[in-house]
């Protein structure tokens, strides 16, 4: 019998968490996710992700962390999925790269990449550019 997919609910910008637990245990989660899509492209393989065919979407509402096979089958991503996805690939590439998040509004806050060399890269931006055709 097969398990159901696990799901981890973290409560992590509600009234009595300070912002900065908020934002740290985000990208915490978020390379714990790097990794584990890092462990799919190994036993798995897989697209990279800029030859995936995933278009970005902006998530409304509850924000939903999907690894490599959840984002396939959904065939969208928002920044945090493309980041997780990209930095997992690098990673299994050998790569040290992490998800870094940054605040863009008062609660409001955007996913990327920091390369081994400290260059940032957003993934999201990218594939924005590909389906417009910039790429």
């Amino acid at each position: 019998m097969a398990l159901p997919p696990p799901q981890i609910v973290a409560d992590l910008f509600v009234r009595g968490t300070s912002r900065k637990y908020g934002e740290k245990a985000s990208e915490e989660l978020l390379n714990a996710l790097a990794r584990v899509n890092a462990l799919w492209l190994k036993h798995h393989g897989g697209p990279k992700l800029y030859k995936s065919g995933l278009v970005y979407r902006r998530e409304r509402g509850s924000e939903t962390w999907q690894a490599i096979p959840a984002a396939l089958r959904s065939k969208m991503v928002d920044c945090d999925d493309a980041a997780a996805y990209r930095a997992g690939e690098l990673l299994h590439q050998g790569e040290q790269a992490k998800v870094v998040i940054y605040r863009t509004g008062k609660r409001a806050y955007h996913a990327v990449v920091r390369r081994a060399d400290g260059r940032i890269e957003d993934p999201s931006k990218i594939l924005v550019q590909m389906e417009r055709g910039q790429r």
